[in-house]
């Protein structure tokens, strides 16, 4: 399973997403955060829903809508998606902007819990990320590190143990 995290922060988005990918009885690392041309997407589910997310996304122009592009390939799984013209946008069992922050998958409640509270004890975005995906997987099997994080605009990536 997997657990992501969005924020919104005066200087832009951040993703965030734990590793670990159940197959059956047996839990490995994964990374779920990746880039396609202009946009940059974290997914939640199976796979080979993202192999067809990507296999529709042009490599080098991103949707015009991608809220609408998102309603019209409904897919399965659930996950954040960004670009500069569109924003950040979560998708599951319905599309919406993400207006501050959210979490989705397994442990989500958890990370919601943790960005809430570490945001009011003024940390930053990426520390704030961190945490939440770490209390998700101090309370669930299924989420565990290392964890990825990017940063948006600039499209910097970092892992964290």
């Amino acid at each position: 399973m997997t657990c992501l995290v969005a924020l919104r922060h005066s200087r832009g988005v951040v993703l965030g997403a734990d590793s670990a990918a159940v197959a059956g009885a047996d839990v490995t690392t994964s990374r779920k955060i990746f880039r396609r041309g202009s946009v940059w997407i974290s997914i939640s589910g199976e796979y080979e829903d993202l192999g067809r997310m990507l296999d529709t996304m042009s490599p080098r122009a991103a949707p015009a809508d991608l809220p609408r592009w998102l309603r019209r390939h409904d897919l399965p799984g659930e996950g954040f998606a960004w670009t500069a013209a569109s924003g950040l946008i979560e998708w599951g069992s319905s599309v919406a902007e993400v207006l501050d922050y959210s979490a989705a998958g397994s442990g989500w409640q958890y990370a919601i819990g943790a960005i809430h509270a570490l945001r009011a004890q003024g940390s930053s975005p990426v520390a704030t990320a961190v945490g939440a995906l770490r209390a998700a997987a101090a309370h669930r099997g299924d989420v565990a590190g290392p964890y990825w994080v990017v940063r948006l605009p600039s499209g910097q990536v970092t892992r964290y143990r």
